[in-house]
């Protein structure tokens, strides 16, 4: 449950909170399972909040400092989340269903097992970060950043990837099938036991990228070798 005085603190607005964030920059604020529907925290510090649980639907939070945040099971359905700081975050299990992630810095944040259909993370950087078993499908995905990051398990199946960083991401066993990828950097990248069953990647950089047991049935490549990768 939420610490009332702490939430009691946040009713009183950004500029109330974030004052009182400065002078007691040792507390952890406890803000789990508290009902913050469409709540206005643009530009509000919010690191190292634990948002356990919270009910964060359709709420602003451009711009807001959620460093070190746990987000773990919160609602963030249609949250505003546009250049968001969330570097370190965790947010397992969290509902993300129309999401604004666009532009945000999710550096080596946990988002494990989420589901992003419909969530626009357009321009957001997840380098580092955990993403395994994400469910990106059918999404429409640009000038995103995913270098070094978890990949592993994840789906991009039927999804539209233009001007994508996977520069030594983990892709094992992702799922692109159908995908069309295109002016995206797979340098490096580990692509082991992937399904690219049905993808056309065009004008992609792939070398040294590891093709090992990767399924190119019916892949169409333009633009865009296999040379100088590993198979």
């Amino acid at each position: 449950m939420a610490n009332q005085f702490h939430l009691e603190i946040l009713k009183q607005g950004k500029i109330a909170w974030n004052r009182w964030r400065q002078e007691n920059a040792h507390v952890q604020p406890d803000l789990s399972e508290a009902f913050l529907i469409e709540v206005q925290l643009e530009d509000t510090n919010l690191s190292h909040v634990n948002f356990t649980h919270a009910n964060l639907l359709k709420a602003n939070l451009s711009g807001a400092n959620l460093r070190n945040a746990n987000l773990n099971g919160a609602t963030l359905i249609e949250a505003n989340c546009y250049e968001a700081n969330l570097e370190h975050a965790t947010l397992v299990q969290a509902e993300l269903r129309g999401a604004n992630l666009s532009d945000a810095l999710i550096k080596f944040a946990n988002f494990q097992g989420n589901d992003l259909r419909e969530t626009n993370i357009d321009g957001a950087d997840f380098e580092g970060a955990n993403l395994s078993m994400l469910n990106l499908s059918k999404l429409f995905i640009d000038a995103t950043g995913f270098s070094r990051a978890n990949l592993s398990y994840s789906s991009f199946a039927e999804g539209n990837i233009l001007n994508v960083d996977f520069r030594e991401a983990n892709l094992m066993k992702a799922n692109f099938e159908g995908a069309h990828i295109q002016s995206t950097d797979l340098f490096g990248a580990n692509l082991r036991e992937a399904n690219l069953r049905g993808a056309t990647i065009i004008n992609a950089h792939l070398k040294q990228a590891h093709f090992v047991h990767v399924d190119l049935s019916e892949t169409t490549f333009y633009r865009a070798s296999l040379e100088g990768a590993i198979v």
